[in-house]
């Protein structure tokens, strides 16, 4: 890999088949056109031997192969302490080294062991791609899920087969690990981690950041990808833009190749795998595409995640993964959206109950515009749809999801909230019960 540090406005250009990025007026060749190439060498399922004396591309199971296998009824949805989780782990754990990622949770091992809140024995499956200095990145995804649905929900006892939460991040993860190893003169190393018991309250990079395989001062940034499987309309959302002052310029910068419509959330906090991160004074970013109507419920099913999606989103973060472990100069934290951080509980998330929406994430201000209601939930029961705009609940202003979630955060199972909202132009008030999340 070469790089080019010549003053300019700004923007991209093609040099000797680079695609090089202006930020901050450096120009930094993002490999566009040879990564792209080895991500198709990379993860091609089952590629011929070369006739020529060259070395073989690490090799990967394409997009299709990880989602359908991790979605598949035999791991009864990857819930925390079963059978299916420990054979997901363990997949996941061949799927790295055939990529041609090196173990990297220490002392040679992939597995980065911790006891989950029943003391069932948990892992994070920690590759990495070593550079040559001291300072370092994360690209994570977890790969657990809600395995039977909670004891006593709607859908207790079936399966959830979580393909696009979150087996479709996994997949993006590997399908990154397969690319970058193609990759030279790395400046900073990439971990790749897949966490387990996110579902959970985040447990597995909880304790990651609190035994890091290096020194946690030497982090540049955490990339985190979790439910990447409905990207519709080219739209791809991007939590946590904020948190490093050249964030919104390099992500730009790289999409100017990508052309998706970027939606970037500047606020750090959140219920992913990057808080943990952002806590600590990681710079992070959270690729997303929206919770889908199948989200957190059985109806998450490999048939509805949009593969070619997830491989585009997939190469776009390869591509900001690359800048950062190739551009010498470090990134500047900003704590935007700090104030936002809660404490999880041991077991789990700090909510208790569920309103029945469906927001839309891509929207970080004026309100929580709803994408949908489940159904049998407080909400539909109330009378809201898709398409309301709320902007009040009792006496609390909403101007963002997090406005949102700290009201829920205050009350149980049972209780009732006036939600004042606008469905097109006129506005209406709907008395909403908050069931127990499950």
């Amino acid at each position: 890999m070469t790089r080019s540090r010549q003053p300019d406005a700004g923007g991209w250009r093609i040099r000797g088949g680079l695609a090089e990025v202006a930020i901050a007026g450096t120009f930094v060749a993002a490999v566009v056109g040879p990564l792209a190439a080895a991500v198709a060498l990379a993860l091609a399922v089952a590629a011929p031997v070369p006739a020529v004396a060259e070395p073989a591309a690490p090799t990967a199971p394409a997009v299709r192969g990880v989602v359908d296998e991790l979605s598949r009824d035999a791991l009864q949805g990857r819930g925390l302490g079963s059978p299916g989780l420990d054979l997901a782990r363990d997949r996941v754990r061949d799927w790295m080294s055939a990529a041609g990622l090196a173990p990297g949770a220490g002392d040679a091992q992939w597995l980065q062991s911790f006891p989950g809140p029943g003391g069932e024995p948990l892992a994070n499956v920690v590759g990495v791609l070593k550079g040559s200095g001291p300072e370092w990145i994360v690209i994570g995804a977890h790969y657990d899920g809600l395995g039977l649905g909670a004891p006593g929900s709607e859908f207790d006892g079936q399966v959830h087969p979580g393909a696009d939460d979150n087996a479709s991040g996994v997949a993006a993860l590997l399908r990154i690990g397969a690319a970058l190893a193609a990759a030279t003169d790395l400046e900073r190393s990439i971990y790749l981690v897949a966490f387990s018991a996110e579902e959970s309250g985040t447990l597995g990079s909880r304790f990651f950041v609190d035994h890091p395989p290096r020194d946690l001062g030497q982090l540049v940034a955490m990339l985190n990808l979790d439910t990447v499987g409905g990207l519709e309309n080219e739209q791809l959302i991007i939590f946590g833009t904020g948190t490093a002052l050249e964030f919104p310029s390099v992500l730009r910068g790289v999409n100017h190749a990508f052309r998706f419509e970027l939606a970037l959330n500047p606020e750090g906090a959140g219920a992913s795998d990057h808080v943990p991160f952002f806590a600590r004074g990681v710079p992070v970013l959270h690729f997303f595409t929206g919770a889908k109507a199948g989200y957190h419920r059985p109806g998450d099913v490999p048939e509805l995640v949009n593969v070619v999606g997830v491989e585009r989103i997939a190469d776009f973060v390869a591509e900001v993964a690359l800048y950062l472990a190739v551009e010498a100069e470090p990134l500047t934290f900003q704590p935007t959206g700090a104030e936002r951080l809660t404490r999880p509980t041991s077991g789990g998330s700090p909510r208790r109950v569920s309103f029945g929406s469906i927001p839309d994430f891509s929207r970080d201000s004026g309100g929580i515009l709803l994408s949908g209601v489940m159904p049998g939930g407080g909400a539909s029961a109330a009378g809201l749809e898709s398409g309301d705009l709320i902007v009040r609940i009792d006496d609390v202003e909403i101007d963002n999801i997090y406005d949102f979630q700290g009201v829920l955060a205050e009350h149980d199972p049972g209780d009732t909230l006036v939600v004042h909202y606008l469905r097109g132009e006129e506005s209406r008030v709907a008395h909403v019960v908050l069931t127990e999340r499950k």
